[in-house]
């Protein structure tokens, strides 16, 4: 995986996968991953919460939502 040099500042909690029927039993594979919107990168959860950290260490998160939880 290269390295990134974007600094995550618009990230969103995405839900992928789908749901499917078998044998008459509903069947899912849904997880959610955070991706940056700026450079479509899907960070690990670490990733996520050390990106958002750094904006509020920093100061300049003020147009960042703090609702990755």
């Amino acid at each position: 995986m290269p390295y990134s040099n974007c600094p995550h500042r618009h990230i969103i909690v995405e839900t992928r996968g789908s749901r499917y029927f078998h044998e008459g039993e509903v069947f899912d594979d849904l997880h959610e991953v955070c991706v940056c919107l700026d450079c479509a990168e899907t960070l690990t959860e670490a990733e996520a919460y050390a990106a958002v950290r750094e904006i509020e260490l920093n100061g300049d998160g003020s147009e960042r939502e703090h609702s990755i939880s």
